[in-house]
C-alpha cells in the first residue's frame, strides 16, 4: 500500500506521525510511506530520525492570517500548491492519506478527497483544529486522542501515538520528585521563562535539581538574569526530550497533546500551564483532563506566580507515590498495533 502522512507547523503534529510510521514500517517494510509537509518544517526534519520515510516532499503553503492582504495571497498560493500536491498524489499512486494536523494537512486531505482517495485524520487535541475541522466531515476515518462528541461517524479514540515512544524511556531508576524539567516547546514562552528565572533564583529551588529548556529566542535573556548556581542546567533547545523527561519526576510545561502523552508515557508528573493563544483554548481542556485523573496539576497562565508553582511542587513532592499510583492506573485507549489496524482497514486484499 502507498500511504501519505501529512502535517506540520509544530513538532506536535510531526512526532505522532513518526511514531506511527515507525510502527507501520516494522510490520510492512515494503509499503511506501511518504511525508508531505511545509518548507518551514524542513529544518525540523533535519534533526529527527526519518529512516522509515521513503520520501519527504516540502510545499510552500500558507495558513490563515489576520491580514486581509495576506489571506488573499494565501488563497492564490495554496491553490498553486494544491495543483502540485494533486500531481504528486497521482504520480506516487497514493491510496491512503493520513492528516496529522496543521494547514498543510488540511490542504493535502482536501486534495486527496477531491481525488476520491481514502482519508484518515488524527486529531491530537480535545478540540478539533481548524485545518482538520474543514475536512473532517468528509474523512473516511477520524482517529482522536480525546472523544469529540460532534464527530461520531467513523471516530475511534486511540490516544496519541507519542505515548509509546516515551514509554520506552520510562524505566529510569534515577527518577525522583527532586528532579524537575521546565519546558515550553520549541519556540519557548516568555511567561514560563520569567517564572523559571524567579524560581531558580529562589532559595526553595535549591532543594531540587532542575533542567530548564528556554527556547532559542529566550536563552540569552534567561541566562543573563539567572544567579550563579549548581542546582540547575539551562538549555536553549533539545532534540532528546524523551531522555530528559525520563530523568524528571516533575515536569512543568505547556499542555499540547503530544507533550501530555510524552509525559504520561515517561511516567513523570506534570504541572501544566496551558497556552492561552491556541484554537478554542484546547490546551486548557487537555490539562483539565489530566488533572481530573489525579495525575497532574493545572495552572492558568494568568494565575502563574512563584507561590503557586512552589505550592504545586510541594503538593506533588509530598504526595509523589499517590500521584504515581494514579498514573499506573492510566492506560491509553488503544495500543500501537490497534492504531495500525485502523489504517489497514483501507488496505486492498
Amino acid at each position: 500500500m502507498n500511504i501519505v502522512f501529512c502535517g506540520g507547523g509544530t513538532l506536535g503534529h510531526i512526532y505522532p506521525a513518526l511514531a506511527l510510521i515507525n510502527k507501520y514500517k516494522q510490520k510492512y517494510p515494503n509499503d511506501k510511506v511518504i511525508f508531505i509537509t511545509n518548507h518551514k518544517d524542513q529544518k525540523r526534519f533535519e534533526t529527527i530520525d526519518t529512516i522509515n520515510i521513503d520520501k519527504i516532499y516540502y510545499f510552500n503553503c500558507m495558513g490563515k492570517s489576520k491580514s486581509i492582504i495576506k489571506n488573499i495571497k494565501m488563497i492564490f498560493k495554496n491553490l498553486r500548491e494544491q495543483i502540485k500536491i494533486k500531481k504528486l498524489l497521482k504520480q506516487e499512486q497514493i491510496e491512503v492519506v493520513i492528516g496529522m494536523g496543521g494547514y498543510i494537512s488540511g490542504i493535502t486531505i482536501k486534495t486527496a478527497q477531491r481525488l476520491k482517495l481514502k482519508t484518515i485524520i488524527h486529531e491530537q487535541n480535545s478540540i478539533i483544529g481548524l485545518a482538520n475541522k474543514l475536512v473532517a466531515k468528509k474523512a473516511d476515518m477520524l482517529l482522536t486522542t480525546f472523544p469529540l462528541p460532534n464527530y461520531t461517524k467513523n471516530q475511534y479514540v486511540v490516544g496519541n501515538p507519542r505515548y509509546y515512544d516515551a514509554e520506552e524511556y520510562s524505566k529510569n531508576e534515577y527518577r525522583s520528585s527532586k528532579n524537575i524539567l521546565i519546558t515550553s516547546g520549541t519556540i519557548g514562552s516568555e511567561a514560563i521563562n520569567n517564572l523559571a528565572i524567579e524560581f531558580l533564583n529562589s532559595d526553595f529551588s535549591k532543594n531540587y535539581t532542575t533542567t530548564l529548556i528556554t527556547g532559542v529566542k529566550y536563552y540569552d535573556k534567561v541566562k543573563a538574569e539567572l544567579k550563579d548556581g549548581t542546582h540547575y542546567e539551562i538549555l536553549a533547545y533539545s532534540n532528546k526530550m524523551l531522555e530528559l523527561m525520563s530523568k524528571a519526576g516533575i515536569i512543568i510545561s505547556r499542555s499540547g497533546s503530544t507533550t501530555i502523552f510524552e509525559i504520561l508515557g515517561s511516567k513523570a508528573i506534570p504541572i501544566l500551564i496551558p497556552s492561552p493563544n491556541v484554537t478554542a483554548n484546547h490546551q486548557y481542556f487537555n490539562a483539565q483532563y489530566l488533572e481530573s485523573l489525579g495525575i497532574g496539576i493545572l495552572i492558568r497562565e494568568r494565575e502563574l506566580t512563584l507561590d503557586k508553582i512552589i505550592t504545586s511542587i510541594q503538593e506533588i513532592d509530598n504526595n509523589y507515590n499517590e500521584y504515581l499510583d494514579n498514573l499506573s492506573i492510566y492506560s491509553p485507549p488503544a495500543t500501537f498495533d490497534e492504531i495500525v489496524e485502523h489504517i489497514l482497514k483501507f488496505r486492498k486484499p
